[in-house]
């Protein structure tokens, strides 16, 4: 593939193009808006996630790609540090770490929690004393992973929504 030779000055216009950037408004207003569209975005993804992670059912029909990672195995040690049988903290937070590693893995365990523990991932994270910075940990992980595959898959999910739709966990 033959890439076009840009001048700095027309290369710095395309990715102004590609920014939305408004040649009207000032950098400093340029800049409040996009800033107010990555939080909007950022906004959504958060409650996408945090829905997604209380109702699997949600992505039952999504194709995340294929998981590496033993999904049945993560899900018994979450299920088992919930309910404290042998909690291990430090494999708890392997399977945070190597678990939730890629968006396929993440989306796997979550839409598998349910069957498992018998409640949703998120309601058994919600209530536990460890369970605060776990969950945050977990959801920042996975709305970066989301928005990545966002990037490169179209998707009804990864169209932000308005904020009346936010407000009622809509995904």
């Amino acid at each position: 593939m033959v890439q076009p030779k840009y001048s700095p000055e027309e290369s710095l216009n395309h990715i102004k193009l590609r920014m939305i950037y408004d040649l009207s408004k000032t950098l400093n207003e340029n800049k409040n808006t996009i800033n107010e569209q990555n939080n909007t975005n950022l906004e959504y993804f958060e409650t996408a996630v945090k829905s997604i992670m209380n109702n699997p059912s949600q992505i039952q029909n999504i194709n995340f790609g294929t998981p590496t990672a033993n999904i049945k195995n993560a899900v018994n040690a979450i299920k088992n540090s919930v309910n404290g049988l042998g909690t291990d903290f430090d494999g708890l937070n392997y399977i945070m770490e190597k678990g939730f590693n890629n968006i396929s893995n993440s989306m796997a365990i979550i839409k598998e929690y349910p069957n498992t523990g018998k409640e949703s991932l998120y309601n058994a994270l919600k209530g536990e004393w460890f369970a605060g910075n776990t969950t945050n940990k977990i959801i920042n992980k996975v709305v970066n992973q989301l928005m990545q595959w966002c990037k490169t898959n179209k998707n009804n999910i990864c169209a932000p929504k308005t904020k009346e739709e936010l407000k009622y966990g809509k995904i």
